[in-house]
């Protein structure tokens, strides 16, 4: 059997990504109420979805230090009161490259309003949506490489790990990129054959709601006992889940207009080191229309309630964003999880 038709029927046998929640009832696209936790994710990181029975998301792991563009996995927790970020988060680990520290395990115990993993999505959603007309808060801002790659991969898992494994939450794109970007076939010397893309998820985030007898608990990774959050009166947490271009003294620097290198342009070209095979169909992501407004990110994650520190996280023309894989199924846990 060829590589291509092993892939193919992996991808048939595997559960599709679903349980898709749909929220009509607010503006915003998202339960107006806040949740007891939000997970922030940021960096070079895969998810993938065991339908709604749980999320896997993968750390890349293979740009330790001496790299050009080296990660940094950091897993922080925020205790917020009163919706009020405190100066510094309650607990911060730099882990630095992902192998080092076990699988991260957050389990959900009494869960409001969501009984496991969902995405959400709103109405249809085109690319490059040249009209506005998509949620801003749509999942589909992520790229899903199962439909990038229309040739077909195959995930080596060992290049992600260890990673983090969830089994509840609404998972949706927290701050999509102003800047339009197009999809170029590797190897192309110029814009001829670009496939207009559109905005990008630079942040994604997932919502965890609880009773008020419910409880999030941390175990493994970085962590040497369980860390309970539990739902309290006028309490509530943030978790970050971060694996960022930087050395630990700065943050990776980029030109996003560079006319040649992928690798000068933005970090995505990392995303193609754990295809085992090479996937048969790379893409450069090329920025195609630099925003045209001033932002202020930090002021736009402030009215969010996002909870920051160092501002080490990549630039709208340059997006380090987590991507996904909408029908590759997670890796099994491994025996002694």
């Amino acid at each position: 059997m060829s590589n291509q038709e092993r892939t193919r029927k992996i991808k048939e046998g595997a559960p599709r990504l679903g349980g898709y929640a749909i929220w009509p009832g607010s503006q915003q696209g998202l339960p107006t109420r806040e949740p007891t936790i939000r997970i922030i994710f940021h960096g070079l990181l895969c998810l993938f979805f065991e339908g709604n029975r749980g999320c896997y998301v993968g750390t890349h792991n293979t740009t330790g230090a001496g790299h050009k563009h080296p990660h940094q996995y950091v897993v922080r927790v925020w205790k917020k009161t009163n919706g009020q970020c405190p100066p510094r988060p309650q607990y911060e680990h730099t882990i630095g490259n992902p192998q080092h520290k076990p699988t991260l395990n957050i389990a959900v115990t009494n869960p409001d309003q969501l009984d496991g993993t969902y995405v959400y999505t709103r109405g249809p959603f085109t690319r490059p949506d040249s009209d506005n007309r998509n949620d801003p808060n749509d999942w589909r801002w992520m790229i899903d490489f199962d439909e990038v790659n229309s040739l077909g991969t195959r995930v080596n898992h060992e290049k992600l790990g260890n990673g983090v494994r969830i089994d509840n939450g609404l998972f949706y794109t927290l701050r999509k990129t102003c800047a339009k970007f197009a999809l170029r076939p590797g190897g192309q010397p110029d814009d001829t054959k670009d496939i207009p893309f559109g905005s990008v998820a630079q942040i994604i985030a997932a919502n965890i709601y609880l009773k008020p007898d419910g409880m999030v608990t941390l175990s493994g990774g970085p962590f040497r006992d369980p860390l309970p959050l539990q739902a309290g009166q006028g309490e509530s947490y943030q978790i970050d889940i971060f694996n960022d271009c930087h050395d630990g003294q700065k943050k990776c620097e980029f030109t996003p207009t560079h006319p040649s290198k992928k690798e000068e342009r933005n970090d995505f070209y990392l995303y193609y080191q754990i295809f085992d095979p090479p996937a048969p169909d790379e893409y450069e992501l090329v920025l195609s229309k630099p925003c045209k407004k001033a932002l202020d990110i930090d002021r736009e994650l402030k009215e969010m309630g996002v909870c920051e520190v160092d501002r080490e996280r990549s630039t709208d023309d340059a997006p380090c964003g987590a991507t996904g894989f909408g029908r590759t199924p997670p890796p099994p846990p491994p025996p002694d999880e």
